[in-house]
């Protein structure tokens, strides 16, 4: 579908960190503050080498203060 050139998200964990990441193309967004857990256990692994073109602070904003981040960026 991206591709196709719609306009897409997609909320995945590349285990891969950078050379999963260079199979999408567009912005890449680094949500921030996950609970404890698997996530903690990946955050390393997954996000080594990843260059993002936004991140959000979670932890301490609204869901649609990041939406308007992310939008801002993809518009």
């Amino acid at each position: 579908m991206a591709r196709a050139g719609a306009r897409i998200i997609i909320d995945d964990v590349f285990l891969g960190g950078r050379t999963s990441q260079e199979r999408l193309r567009g912005p890449g967004v680094r949500p921030e503050g996950r609970v404890p857990g698997m996530a903690a256990l990946q955050a390393e692994t997954v996000h080594k080498g990843v260059v993002y073109d936004v991140e959000v602070d979670t932890t301490h904003a609204e869901s649609l203060d990041c939406a308007r981040a992310i939008a801002r960026h993809v518009s």
